[in-house]
């Protein structure tokens, strides 16, 4: 994502490299020699030259719009949707272990969870979500509750504070928010043991429509 973000800042700034360059440099040479020649072209001459010079403009502002959509097609279309894939990723526990979604989880239900500390939301729910947590980890469900953008000793000293069990990861930052198109928190991603999302949720749930979904894909 932040590859993404480069390109685009890159665009937005004019700063031409490469194949932009010498396109441009070319069309300000054909230019030049068709519009600057002191009566050194025939009237014909001089409109065909013309109109020749505006087909090579046409063909430049293609190209170049081209560019950008091959230099962007990388960047996050929005979070996944219900029935694709989890995109992968890898993040660090508290306790500095690497933890892969959806690798380390399949076979299991996952609850992916992106938030803040400062989010009251997030706050909010966690105690309660916690207690959904250890009521079904029995049966196959695990929560991972990926911050987003905040160090670790905060993270740490709220979690706790919060004595909450589950696994939380350090997005630090935002890496794989950004990459997952995450433009909010909180925002829930339920995934089945096949790690297929199955439903999105962003902003508050409810203790009980939390678990009617955890249920679900339970069973």
């Amino acid at each position: 994502m932040d590859e993404c973000i480069a390109r685009e800042e890159r665009f937005a700034g004019r700063e031409f490299k490469g194949r932009e360059a010498v396109l441009i440099y070319e069309a300000l040479v054909v230019k030049t020699k068709i519009l600057g020649g002191k009566g050194s072209l025939s009237g014909r001459d001089r409109e065909q030259g013309k109109n020749r010079y505006r087909n090579f403009l046409t063909v430049c502002m293609f190209c170049f719009v081209l560019v950008i959509l091959f230099a962007l097609a990388g960047c996050s279309k929005g979070p996944p949707a219900a029935g694709e894939p989890l995109p992968k990723f890898t993040l660090s526990d508290l306790k500095g272990r690497k933890i892969t979604a959806p690798d380390d989880f399949i076979g299991k239900v996952m609850i992916i969870r992106f938030w803040e500390e400062g989010c009251k939301s997030c706050v909010k729910e966690m105690p309660m979500i916690d207690d959904i947590y250890n009521r079904h980890k029995e049966r196959g469900l695990i929560i991972l509750a990926v911050n987003v953008g905040q160090s670790k000793d905060v993270v740490e000293a709220f979690v706790t504070k919060l004595h909450l069990s589950y696994p939380v990861l350090l997005d630090a930052k935002s890496v794989t928010a950004k990459r997952y198109g995450i433009k909010a928190v909180p925002f829930t991603l339920l995934v089945d043991r096949k790690g297929i999302v199955r439903k999105r949720v962003l902003g508050e749930t409810g203790g009980e429509a939390f678990e009617k979904m955890v249920n679900d894909l339970l069973q």
